[in-house]
Order: C-alpha cells, then structure tokens, then sequence
C-alpha cells in the first residue's frame, strides 16, 4: 500500500509531532510511506531511511493569519500536484488544521484518514472545520473528550489514544539541577505555565532543595509578551535562582527521568498531550488541571494529582503540599502503561483503518 503521510510541526519538541515522525517509521517497514512536511528543519530529520521520500513542500496548515489564508490556494496547488505525482492508495492528514486537504483528496478520488489532536473554541470555525471532516472516510480521535467535541457524522469514527513516545535510551547534553520539577512546553498562555511557576513557588517554600526546570521557546511575538510576564512573576517571587529556563529542547525525553513533579495545567481543553505520555511512562509524580481529554489520559493511575478547578488557590496549594509529602505508589505503573498505551497496538490498529479506508465502506471496521 502506498500512504502519503500529510503534515506537521517542524518544530521536534512538538509531542504530535514525534508521534507523527516514529508513526510514519513505523508504517514504512510494511508500506511505502512518503512524508509531506513544510521543510527539512527540526523533526523532518528523524525520520527513517525505509521512508521513500520526505516531501519538502510548502503545504501549510490553517491558521489564524492573513499568510496562512492568502497561501491557501498554493498549497492547494502543490497538493494537487504531489497527489498527481505519487498516486497514494491513501492520505493520512496528521492533524485538523489541513482539513482543506480533505477536499482535494475526495476531489481526486484518494481515500483520505484525518487524525484528529485538535482543539477549537470558536463554534463558527468549528462548524467550518466540521464540513470538511465530514468528507473523510475516517476520523480518528485521540480520546473521548476529542471525539465528542467535534460530533462529526457522516464518516467512520475511532477513538485511539496517542501511544507513548518515550525512550530511556536518550540522553540529555545539558546539565541539570539535583532535585527539579519540570515543564515542557512551547511558551504560550494556553500552556498554563504562568500557573506551573505560581506553584513551584509553594514547594519552594517547602523544599530549598527543589528547583524548576522549563523547556520551552518563543518564537512570535505573543510568546515573548507572555515570556516576559512569567519572567516577571519569577522575579516578583524571589526565585530566580531556583528556575532554569532551558529555551528549545531538541530532544526532551530525558528531561523526565529524574523529575520529582511534571507540571502540565493548560488553560484550554488540552485534547491528550503527548509530553503527559511521556510523564506518565517514566512514572514521576504529575501535578494537572485535568482540562480536556487529561481526565481519562490519567485515569486509573496513581502518583497524579488532578486539582479541583473549582477549589480556591489555597485549597490547591494545601492539596498539592500533602501530594508531595506522601510516598509514590508501589504497583507496576509501567506494566500499566504498557496495558493502556502500548505502541504496537497503536500502529497496529492505525494500520487497520487506513487499509480500511482504501476498501471503501463494505471493508472499513465497526467504529
């Protein structure tokens, strides 16, 4: 079967991302695989050599700019002209933000499967977006919360959790502090990280040995605004020397490993974040809001505390001083990660749907 693998963030500290990279390796040792990606810089480079082409094309996501709209019909165009090219048995859209490329795919007669990690507050753009993932001949959603979000009918639907991208193998080229808590993520209000400092600055007072690590860039100019005021928070604080802002992370698997707290608290309904995966795996303590799909990401694991959003500040910081003063659970986390996550599962299954869509309705699986 020949997949054309369609979009996503150049960007190798994105979870969606890596999970798109070692997905498409994946999938190369049993198929012909072929990547589109924007350009070869960051995560593009990861992948395998059994991938037959790793497209270098333009073909831009939508998003909220007047670039990304006026660009639109030259991707349209360099699709058209890439899907002419390779004639894929089917298209696999990483994420919803190319869900313009559902059309032309329908357009030129390619089965198309759209994944979907995405979250969108705006109910008219959601209305937009849903058209058009109406069209695909499947969905799939990674996790409840998601599928139900988006209500989109007309196509078949599956819910598959992102499986774990961890790998202890890595090894970190930076030095850190003996006892840190963690965050990772790209520096943006939504990432909740002005929150994750707010709190370190409570097991501050209760550990002059705990420092806070936070791998995370800002590239635009809203990130750097919102930089600057975590920055200030930190000075406001008086912990300047107990925070290590690493910037861009190429690899940040190994970040986790000696992590006492990973901090995740979004301030959106995060869909299933990759970087709890990976939190998750190592098995350190996780500190959460439980927005989005978080709730049934974690669910049935010890050692994570999901703060009641509803509670006052100190009532969660109260909570948060008695989950680091009690001991981790003893039972085999991983074995249950492995269960609930397994990433050869995972590539399994998503191979059944996309062999599926290329059947049409009569061999596509129960939903």
């Amino acid at each position: 079967m020949k997949i054309l693998m369609l979009g996503t963030l150049t960007n190798s500290m994105n979870g969606s991302a890596r999970s798109f990279v070692r997905l498409c390796n994946f999938l190369a040792t049993r198929h012909e695989v072929y990547a589109a990606v924007p350009d070869l810089d960051g995560i593009a480079l990861m992948l395998s050599d059994q991938v037959k082409e790793v497209v270098v094309e333009d073909i831009s996501p939508i998003r909220r700019s007047l670039r990304a709209v006026l660009y639109l019909p030259l991707s349209i165009y360099k699709l058209i002209h890439l899907i002419r090219r390779l004639k894929p048995d089917v298209i696999h859209i990483n994420d919803i933000p190319w869900f313009y490329a559902v059309a032309v795919a329908r357009f030129m007669g390619i089965p198309v499967v759209l994944h979907s990690r995405y979250y969108e507050k705006n109910d008219y753009v959601k209305k937009v977006i849903s058209l058009f993932i109406g069209k695909a001949d499947a969905t799939i959603y990674v996790s409840d919360f998601n599928k139900k979000m988006w209500g989109v009918s007309g196509n078949s639907q599956y819910r598959l959790h992102n499986p774990g991208i961890f790998n202890l193998k890595l090894d970190l080229s930076c030095d850190l502090p003996p006892k840190y808590a963690l965050v990772v993520s790209r520096v943006s209000q939504e990432k909740g990280i002005y929150e994750a400092i707010q709190f370190f600055s409570i097991l501050a007072l209760q550990d002059e040995a705990l420092a806070l690590v936070i791998a995370g860039d800002a590239l635009y100019n809203y990130q750097k605004e919102y930089l600057k005021q975590c920055q200030g928070l930190i000075s406001a604080l008086g912990i300047e020397s107990r925070v290590l802002w690493l910037g861009h992370v190429v690899v940040p698997h190994a970040l986790y490993m000696n992590a006492e707290l990973y901090i995740h608290l979004p301030n959106f309904e995060d869909p299933f974040p990759t970087t709890m995966m990976e939190a998750l795996a190592i098995g350190c303590r996780i500190l959460t809001n439980g927005r989005g799909g978080i709730a049934e990401q974690v669910e049935g694991f010890d050692g994570v505390l999901t703060l009641k959003t509803d509670d006052t500040f100190d009532r969660q910081a109260d909570a948060l001083e008695k989950f680091m003063s009690s001991s981790l659970p003893k039972y085999d986390r991983a074995q249950l990660y492995k269960e609930r996550f397994d990433e050869v599962r995972f590539y399994v299954e998503f191979e059944s749907i996309l062999i599926a869509a290329t059947q049409g309705a009569e061999g596509r699986p129960s939903s």
